[in-house]
């Protein structure tokens, strides 16, 4: 996926906010799931580069689209979808090229953005 077609949105508080409807203890623990499994699953990438598990990579970068869509993360889930489509070609190169944006999105999101907040 070429960058003009990343959404400019790395998470819609608001959204997540909406979904839990307004309940902050809800956001609070989801933010927390969110972060521990964004956490595990940048070891998974790591480790499915690695070892060259096209599989590994195809089905974290699936998980990452689920919870991206549940927390209201429209780039990190588009950048997943392409991991995710990316990895049926078994190509190493292309396989890094398009997890590397996925692996910042993260580190973005962790840093910035996924951290309990009071509502």
């Amino acid at each position: 996926m070429s960058p003009e077609h990343i959404p400019a949105l790395h998470f819609d508080e608001s959204g997540l906010m909406e979904n839990t409807l307004r309940d902050s203890d809800l956001y609070n623990e989801l933010i927390g799931m969110a972060r521990e499994s964004l956490q595990e699953y940048q070891q998974v990438l790591h480790k499915a580069l690695a070892d060259k598990d096209f599989q590994s990579l195809k089905s974290t970068a699936h998980s990452i689209k689920g919870l991206a869509l549940t927390m209201h993360c429209p780039a990190m889930r588009m950048l997943a979808l392409d991991v995710e489509l990316s990895s049926d070609q078994h190509d190493l190169n292309l396989s890094k090229e398009k997890t590397n944006p996925l692996l910042e999105e993260i580190n973005m999101l962790l840093e910035q953005y996924l951290f309990p907040k009071n509502k």
